[in-house]
């Protein structure tokens, strides 16, 4: 890794596929494949199905109203030190490491034994997109400045004497017709003793899946280099030597 002092506190490749063709779908699958993934430390399971809120919203108030709509069953796996993960639905799987990450080469090896196994369960007939989010999170001196560390964000400094208290930054943009970056910066300052700010980067690559694609791995690394590269290019020198 270039980055060997780095900051990630999750990394996640996340797949997405179309289920107007799943034909197979059922939830014993969600047993079949913990079966097959068990040996490799996965020894907890939850849960989660979320659940969205739709709020109706019109010119007169008494026609006001909300809706809950329940979306589909999501089982969660977890190894015994919760530093691998992966959750599971009808139309997706992510995998994610969580506390301790040693690179791509080390963690794309995971992705495709598990996604093969949800393959060989005949799920996951069309991909529509990949995404591979990488959440950074540290802290800097209390007298530190954000801009220090990461180029797009004001010099608060220049237009005060007053100091950087609180921050929140979102950008969404396209690389290329296939490839989508949502980036969010956030930076709160904690009063408890010592003073800190605490910081999290969060880079948010997606890439869709084109009908004449060779492969899904070649998307996903294809993703993952970007994402990287967008990080490299967002942040400082000042940081990236603090990161090396």
């Amino acid at each position: 890794m270039e980055f060997k002092n780095h900051k990630i506190k999750e990394v996640v490749c996340l797949f997405r596929f179309d289920t107007s063709l799943e034909t197979s779908w059922n939830v014993g699958k969600f047993a079949d494949f913990y079966k097959e993934i068990e040996k490799f430390g996965f020894t907890k399971t939850e849960e989660r199905r979320p659940v969205q809120v739709k709020f109706n919203i019109s010119n007169d108030p008494k026609d006001f109203s909300s809706e809950t709509i329940q979306n589909d069953l999501q089982i969660i796996y977890r190894t015994e030190e919760d530093y691998d993960a992966i959750i599971m639905s009808k139309d997706s799987l992510s995998v994610h490491a969580l506390n301790k990450y040693d690179g791509w080469d080390t963690f794309f090896p995971k992705i495709e034994k598990y996604l093969g196994i949800y393959f060989d369960l005949n799920l996951g007939r069309r991909l529509i997109d990949v995404q591979v989010m990488y959440i950074n999170e540290f802290s800097i001196d209390i007298e530190e400045k954000l801009v220090d560390y990461l180029k797009f964000v004001p010099d608060m400094s220049s237009f005060s004497k007053g100091r950087e208290i609180n921050h929140v930054f979102n950008s969404d943009f396209f690389i290329n017709d296939t490839i989508r970056v949502l980036i969010n910066t956030i930076c709160q300052t904690k009063t408890s003793a010592p003073p800190k700010k605490m910081v999290t980067v969060q880079i948010n690559c997606t890439g869709t899946y084109p009908d004449d694609a060779a492969d899904w791995q070649t998307l996903a690394n294809n993703v993952h280099v970007n994402a990287v590269e967008v990080f490299k290019t967002v942040i400082t020198e000042n940081f990236k030597n603090k990161l090396r």
